[in-house]
């Protein structure tokens, strides 16, 4: 289903038994604008949360999308049902409102890190995530580099029920983005992890490979022609 605001109950509830039946995982736009919220409340009288409830969306399979204009009612009842958030905060950023990943992190729900339709660079959305967070929480040591590295990999792993992404390891997907920190703007190298979420980009990716199969080296695209794809 598009988003709570686009459908109507019977319809999230069909969809709900229909991943159920199929045993998959249920995602959906969630309070993304005041707007959203506001008719929710004038439809229903509920909040997003809990006309999220309502209609069958909550639940350890669920993955929402955004959940930027929550209040912390509505997050508590996120964190209580097991529910997962897609965090791209760059592209709200740009529309002037900030949902940062400290604020879902605290709340205890599992947060994954994505990009959206501006700047589909990951480093670059774990940057600004990152900043985000700070600014949320007014201290340095929020949105670390390291949490927010967890969040881009393991978390969302973890909200696709996918113990097979998100790490490297025997019986894990050979699914590797590998980055080149042997640049003057990241130098010193102290932590790979820290040089890469606050002074990396995405002109420092030198291979992709999905499922053992090299895509990127040496940051080429291997399988097409990149220039008469842009072309076209």
């Amino acid at each position: 289903p598009h988003a709570t605001d686009t459908c109507l109950p019977e319809l999230l509830r069909e969809c709900r038994k229909a991943a159920d039946d199929l045993g998959c995982l249920l995602t959906t736009h969630f309070a993304q604008t005041p707007q959203e919220v506001a008719l929710l409340r004038q439809r229903y009288g509920m909040s997003p949360s809990e006309y999220a409830d309502h209609a069958g969306l909550l639940g350890p399979n669920v993955l929402l999308a955004h959940a930027g204009c929550t209040s912390d009612h509505d997050l508590s009842l996120l964190a209580a049902t097991g529910t997962h958030v897609a965090n791209p905060a760059f592209s709200f950023a740009r529309e002037g409102r900030s949902i940062p990943y400290a604020r879902f992190a605290q709340a205890g729900i599992n947060t994954g890190i994505g990009t959206d339709s501006h700047g589909l660079d990951m480093i670059g959305e774990l940057r600004n995530n990152g900043i985000l967070s700070k600014q949320f929480a007014g201290k340095a040591h929020a949105g670390t580099a390291h949490e927010l590295m967890q969040a881009a990999t393991l978390n969302g792993g973890r909200a696709l029920n996918r113990p097979d992404l998100g790490r490297i390891e025997a019986g894990a997907k050979a699914d590797l983005l590998v980055y080149d920190l042997f640049k003057p703007h990241l130098q010193p190298v102290w932590d790979p992890i820290k040089n890469l979420v606050w002074k990396g980009n995405a002109g420092d990716l030198a291979m992709v490979m999905i499922h053992g199969d090299v895509v990127v080296q040496d940051g080429e695209f291997l399988k097409a022609d990149e220039k008469a794809v842009m072309r076209k």
